[in-house]
């Protein structure tokens, strides 16, 4: 297991300070999310922490829009197996949230998750 970037690990702290638990999962349409470790777009989303709602996927290139509760701004945003922009914080159906496939690259920050939550 790799080290976090100390980024990463400073957004997992500030989330978790807030109350937010973050999963690296794959998303679908009804998903509440925060941005995630690969996020670049500045306050596009109005902040850090705040909450978008996934409004609809493109299979095409694996992006999705989210439309923002602060700012009311909408966005494509991506989300791969080696890129995710976005982080599920409450699931359309919880029930199989835990179901979903994780992304092996945020494994790493999945246990910096787990660590900073002890």
């Amino acid at each position: 297991w790799r080290q976090a970037p100390p980024a990463i690990i400073e957004m997992v702290k500030t989330l978790r300070e807030s109350g937010v638990v973050a999963h690296a999962v794959q998303l679908k349409e009804g998903d509440t999310v925060v941005r995630g470790p690969e996020w670049n777009r500045q306050d596009t989303d109005g902040g850090a922490g705040k909450r978008g709602h996934v409004t609809q996927f493109d299979s095409s290139d694996s992006t999705y829009k989210v439309k923002w509760e602060s700012s009311g701004e909408e966005g494509w945003f991506s989300c791969t197996e080696q890129n995710c922009e976005l982080l599920v914080v409450e699931a359309a159906s919880a029930a199989e949230l835990s179901a979903r496939p994780a992304f092996p690259i945020l494994l790493a920050e999945r246990k910096v998750l787990d660590a900073v939550a002890a």
